[in-house]
C-alpha cells in the first residue's frame, strides 16, 4: 500500500489489473484498502513520540506495563558538520540577545542576501 500511496494508484492496478473501457479506475475494494491504510498511518503517527519517533510499545510491554528487557532501539551519537554550524550560529544569536521571531536555517551557499551582495560587488558602475 505504501507504493500505491506514493504513486497514487489503486491496489488492484498495482497488482496488474488493466482497467477496461467503462470500468472504474478505483474499485470499491481499492477504496476500502486505501482508507484502511490511511487510518493505520494516522494511528502509527499518533502512537509515535514526536521527538524520537518511537512507540511506547517499543519500550514497554503492553501486557505488564513494565520496561521490555531488550528494546529494539539503542542510542548513538552522530556528528554532523551542518548541525554543528547551526548550533554555533544559534548560540551567537542567543548571545546577541535578539532571538525573537528568528531562527537559524541551512541553505545552499550563494543564495539569498549573500548572493545579492556578491552580485552587487561584481557590478561595475559606468
Amino acid at each position: 500500500m505504501r507504493v500505491c500511496r506514493h504513486y497514487r494508484i489503486p491496489h488492484s492496478q498495482f497488482l496488474g489489473r488493466v482497467v477496461g473501457p467503462g470500468e472504474p479506475l478505483w474499485l470499491e475494494s481499492d477504496q476500502d484498502k486505501a482508507v484502511q491504510y490511511e487510518q493505520w498511518l494516522i494511528e502509527q503517527v499518533e502512537a509515535m513520540c514526536p521527538n524520537c519517533h518511537t512507540s511506547q510499545d517499543d519500550w514497554t510491554d503492553p501486557a505488564t506495563g513494565r520496561p521490555v528487557p531488550d528494546p529494539p532501539w539503542e542510542t548513538a551519537v552522530l556528528e554532523c558538520p551542518g548541525c554543528r554550524r547551526l548550533a554555533a550560529r544559534e548560540e551567537k544569536l542567543r548571545e546577541d540577545g535578539d532571538t525573537a521571531g528568528r531562527r537559524v536555517i541551512l541553505r545552499p551557499a550563494g543564495t539569498g542576501a549573500s548572493k545579492a551582495a556578491e552580485r552587487a560587488a561584481r557590478t561595475v558602475a559606468p
